[in-house]
């Protein structure tokens, strides 16, 4: 609803392969679950456009410093 304050948790689940995100949505007020959802995003190669089969090494160091 417009103007219904809300909290949304997004969760990492994978990011060596691709990048997938689960996200859940909450009333800020009550807590009650209103929606989750998630999203999948992978690395393209900006020249070729080609679809690459795993994330860029520099984005993977950054996840493994960032969890440890």
């Amino acid at each position: 609803v417009f103007g219904q304050k809300i909290i949304v948790r997004a969760d990492l689940i994978e990011w060596e392969n691709r990048l997938l995100i689960n996200y859940l949505i909450r009333d800020a007020h009550s807590g009650e679950r209103l929606t989750r959802g998630s999203s999948t995003q992978v690395a393209v190669e900006i020249a070729s456009r080609e679809m690459q089969f795993s994330s860029p090494k520099v984005f993977v160091d950054a996840v493994t410093r960032a969890l440890a």
